[in-house]
Protein backbone atom coordinates (compact mmCIF):
# COMPACT_ATOMS: atom_id res chain seq x y z
CA UNK A 1 0.00 0.00 0.00
CA UNK A 2 1.04 3.45 -1.09
CA UNK A 3 -0.27 6.34 0.68
CA UNK A 4 0.09 9.46 -1.50
CA UNK A 5 0.17 13.23 -0.69
CA UNK A 6 -1.66 15.52 -3.65
CA UNK A 7 -1.89 19.10 -4.48
CA UNK A 8 -5.36 20.66 -6.01
CA UNK A 9 -3.35 21.24 -9.35
CA UNK A 10 -2.11 17.19 -9.13
CA UNK A 11 -5.92 15.88 -8.64
CA UNK A 12 -5.87 14.30 -12.25
CA UNK A 13 -6.10 10.24 -13.24
CA UNK A 14 -2.63 10.84 -15.24
CA UNK A 15 -1.60 12.82 -12.05
CA UNK A 16 -2.26 10.02 -9.48
CA UNK A 17 -0.81 8.14 -12.03
CA UNK A 18 2.41 9.60 -11.76
CA UNK A 19 2.41 10.29 -8.17
CA UNK A 20 1.91 6.23 -8.24
CA UNK A 21 5.15 5.66 -10.28
CA UNK A 22 7.24 8.05 -8.85
CA UNK A 23 6.37 6.98 -5.00
CA UNK A 24 6.94 3.00 -5.92
CA UNK A 25 10.31 4.34 -8.35
CA UNK A 26 8.31 1.77 -11.31
CA UNK A 27 7.45 3.38 -14.44
CA UNK A 28 5.43 0.66 -15.64
CA UNK A 29 2.72 1.95 -17.68
CA UNK A 30 -0.80 1.20 -14.59
CA UNK A 31 -4.35 1.99 -14.89
CA UNK A 32 -6.10 2.96 -11.71
CA UNK A 33 -9.22 0.78 -11.00
CA UNK A 34 -11.83 0.74 -8.25
CA UNK A 35 -11.92 -2.17 -6.02
CA UNK A 36 -13.87 -4.27 -8.26
CA UNK A 37 -11.21 -4.08 -11.24
CA UNK A 38 -13.31 -1.17 -12.75
CA UNK A 39 -10.83 1.59 -14.76
CA UNK A 40 -11.27 4.92 -13.68
CA UNK A 41 -10.62 7.45 -16.22
CA UNK A 42 -10.32 10.76 -16.54
CA UNK A 43 -13.51 13.03 -16.89
CA UNK A 44 -14.63 15.84 -15.07
CA UNK A 45 -15.71 13.76 -12.02
CA UNK A 46 -12.24 12.62 -11.58
CA UNK A 47 -10.77 15.71 -11.45
CA UNK A 48 -10.24 17.44 -8.21
CA UNK A 49 -9.55 16.41 -4.44
CA UNK A 50 -13.33 16.06 -3.81
CA UNK A 51 -13.14 12.02 -5.90
CA UNK A 52 -9.81 11.48 -4.20
CA UNK A 53 -10.79 12.35 -0.82
CA UNK A 54 -13.56 9.77 -0.37
CA UNK A 55 -13.03 7.83 3.00
CA UNK A 56 -14.88 4.76 1.87
CA UNK A 57 -12.61 4.72 -1.63
CA UNK A 58 -10.42 2.47 -2.74
CA UNK A 59 -8.14 2.67 -5.32
CA UNK A 60 -5.59 0.12 -7.19
CA UNK A 61 -2.78 1.04 -9.64
CA UNK A 62 -2.28 -2.26 -12.22
CA UNK A 63 0.00 -2.86 -14.57
CA UNK A 64 -1.67 -2.13 -17.52
CA UNK A 65 -1.01 -5.59 -19.15
CA UNK A 66 -2.45 -6.80 -16.41
CA UNK A 67 -5.64 -5.16 -16.89
CA UNK A 68 -5.65 -5.88 -20.12
CA UNK A 69 -5.46 -10.12 -19.79
CA UNK A 70 -8.27 -9.76 -16.99
CA UNK A 71 -10.81 -7.94 -19.29
CA UNK A 72 -10.21 -11.01 -21.63
CA UNK A 73 -7.28 -9.47 -23.97
CA UNK A 74 -9.91 -6.18 -24.79
CA UNK A 75 -8.69 -2.81 -23.57
CA UNK A 76 -10.91 -0.48 -22.10
CA UNK A 77 -10.58 3.10 -23.42
CA UNK A 78 -13.86 4.77 -24.02
CA UNK A 79 -12.44 8.18 -25.56
CA UNK A 80 -10.17 9.72 -28.47
CA UNK A 81 -8.49 11.90 -25.92
CA UNK A 82 -7.24 8.75 -23.54
CA UNK A 83 -5.90 6.97 -26.75
CA UNK A 84 -3.86 10.25 -28.21
CA UNK A 85 -2.87 10.56 -24.50
CA UNK A 86 -1.63 7.04 -23.82
CA UNK A 87 0.22 7.16 -27.61
CA UNK A 88 2.25 10.33 -26.10
CA UNK A 89 3.26 8.36 -23.13
CA UNK A 90 4.08 5.81 -25.65
CA UNK A 91 6.31 7.99 -27.35
CA UNK A 92 7.70 9.91 -24.03
CA UNK A 93 8.93 6.36 -22.99
CA UNK A 94 10.69 5.57 -26.70
CA UNK A 95 12.25 8.72 -26.79
CA UNK A 96 13.29 8.41 -22.51
CA UNK A 97 15.06 4.91 -24.25
CA UNK A 98 16.67 6.50 -26.56
CA UNK A 99 18.50 8.88 -24.33
CA UNK A 100 19.32 6.24 -22.05
CA UNK A 101 21.06 4.25 -24.73
CA UNK A 102 23.01 7.22 -25.70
Amino acid sequence: MVVIHFMENEVTVQGMLNKVQHALGNYVSLILTDAQGNEILDSEGTRGSIYWKHNARIVLAVAENEFVESQGGKQKRSSRKEDETAGLQDIYEKIEEVILAA
